[in-house]
């Protein structure tokens, strides 16, 4: 039973470092591409200034896009986080239910 109960709590463990590990690079990988579209967004605004004006309406459109793409991207860098919180409170249940099984052992043995 003893066993059993430390192998339960390695795949906690395991399951809960992997899974915010994955959270982190999705997190990461977001912020990284939030800091590319404002690299692109901070270009097309300069571009905007020294074109003409038909140059600078097709330069507004894929800015538009650019900043809706952004706008997904923080969205996703939130439910990441967000997803992230509910996993801990998760572990943190799984965590609790293990000391009450180690008690129940030792209340057993």
């Amino acid at each position: 039973l003893e066993s059993s109960l430390r192998e339960a709590q390695q795949k906690v463990a395991d399951m809960e470092s992997d899974h915010q590990q994955q959270l982190e690079n999705s997190v990461k990988n977001t912020n990284d591409a939030v800091d590319q579209h404002r690299k692109k967004s901070l270009t097309l605004e300069s571009s905007l200034r020294e074109s003409d004006h038909q140059q600078q309406r097709e330069a507004n459109q894929r800015l538009q896009e650019m900043e809706a793409s952004h706008d997904d991207d923080l969205k996703v860098a939130s439910d990441a986080q967000r997803e992230l919180e509910v996993y801990r409170k998760k572990s943190l249940n799984l965590e609790a239910s293990l000391r009450e099984m180690q008690q129940k052992i030792k209340e057993m043995e």
